[in-house]
């Protein structure tokens, strides 16, 4: 934003002017989307995680107003040595937050999610079919993971 405030200054377009396209603005292509589906309210960021954005993002969220909250958190991929480290971190932060709810997706979280207690899935197509069985429905559910994981396709069921 800070780069098209800039352009659009240098090109003569008014501080209101841009503020309101600023205000305008609605993320696409699965990052840091809102979606009210009519049955949940949720906050996709779907296109790129990495072990900051996870935490930054997982952080937020859990601050965030809403009782019932769902997590859908898809693996992180291209960590290379440090994979098993940065999901531990991950299921630890989500433990020492109580956090009730959350589906984790992938093989780094096979063996985490069983011993965290949160429900693991190999991938996106298992927990659309989990989630068409059952339904969830009035929650506040944060999707975010990396593109590889595909996991806008469980919008659908949402």
């Amino acid at each position: 934003m800070l780069a098209a405030v800039s352009v659009g200054k240098k090109l003569g377009v008014s501080a209101g002017e841009i503020a309101e396209a600023i205000q305008a603005y609605k993320p696409g292509n699965n990052r840091s989307q809102f979606i009210d589906t009519g049955k949940n309210r949720l906050y996709m960021d779907a296109y790129n995680a990495n072990p900051s954005s996870m935490k930054v993002a997982v952080d937020e969220f859990l601050r965030s107003a809403g009782n019932e909250k769902l997590l859908i958190l898809g693996e992180m991929r291209e960590l290379g040595a440090d994979t098993k480290a940065e999901h531990e971190k991950l299921v630890l932060t989500l433990k020492e937050n109580k956090v009730k709810k959350a589906f984790l997706v992938g093989k780094a979280f096979e063996v985490l999610a069983g011993e965290a207690g949160f429900t693991y899935f190999e991938n996106a197509e298992q927990v659309t079919g989990y989630l068409e069985k059952n339904p969830v429905t009035d929650h506040f559910i944060l999707i975010k993971g990396s593109r590889s994981n595909r996991l806008e396709n469980i919008l659908k069921v949402l």
